[in-house]
């Protein structure tokens, strides 16, 4: 009597371990399958009995990569107040060529930080950035956890009326505690102490010999009055 082989379910060979490693190594689905017609040959199994196949992998990857998503959101149940930060970056598009915005989105907060994502935009305007920062902490539901964020003091994000930052205020309907980055804040005390000096009559050489002396001095004064 004829025997019908029964070929390896899908969900048996293209499981979470499987989708995540080809992702890990980033592995397209066809080069995916021409590693694993000969693998499957190498461990004595009929690549004929197994769904091998451009199609199904990409299936399974997606279908993984949703329920891992998922998972880790439903997870994520943070019981602290927490600090939203977020710094929009040009970079190379994934797929096609050109370059792309991109918004990483993260949260801080008791010795915890977390990812949330990193969405593209049409463009790097307030309003755009405002919109994706808010659907991200929509998605995660962590709207009402938020109660200070942490920026870069760009007029994107500190801009009066379609600042980033007052644009999230007006979404979540609740006012947040303002981070601006020491960074560039220092940045711009410095630019403001150089125009002080230009105007009384240094040059930015002569300027930058003065703060350097008075850093020497004030590392003097610490080492005398502090060993």
């Amino acid at each position: 009597m004829f025997q019908v082989k029964k070929k390896t379910p899908r969900d048996q060979l293209f499981n979470a371990d499987m989708t995540s490693a080809l992702d890990r190594n980033k592995t397209f689905s066809r080069e995916a399958v021409q590693l694993m017609i000969p693998i499957a040959a190498a461990l004595s199994h009929d690549p004929n009995d197994l769904p091998i196949s451009f199609s199904t992998n990409q299936r399974a990857c997606t279908s993984a990569r949703h329920e891992m998503s998922k998972a880790i959101m439903d997870n994520f149940k943070p019981t602290c107040p927490l600090v939203l930060h977020w710094d929009s970056k040009i970079l190379s598009e994934i797929v096609n060529t050109g370059s792309v915005d991109r918004l990483p989105v993260l949260l801080s907060g008791d010795g915890m930080d977390k990812l949330l994502g990193v969405p593209k935009m049409s463009s790097g305007t307030g309003e755009n950035e405002a919109n994706a920062v808010h659907k991200l902490l929509a998605e995660w539901q962590l709207t009402e956890k938020i109660k200070a964020m942490c920026f870069n003091t760009t007029s994107v994000n500190t801009g009066r009326l379609n600042g980033v930052c007052v644009g999230l205020e007006n979404r979540l309907g609740h006012e947040l505690q303002w981070l601006a980055c020491h960074h560039h804040v220092l940045v711009k005390s410095f630019h403001h102490l150089l125009w002080t000096f230009k105007l009384l009559g240094f040059s930015t050489l002569q300027t930058v010999q003065i703060l350097l002396e008075c850093n020497h001095q004030a590392e003097f004064f610490w080492i005398t009055h502090h060993t």
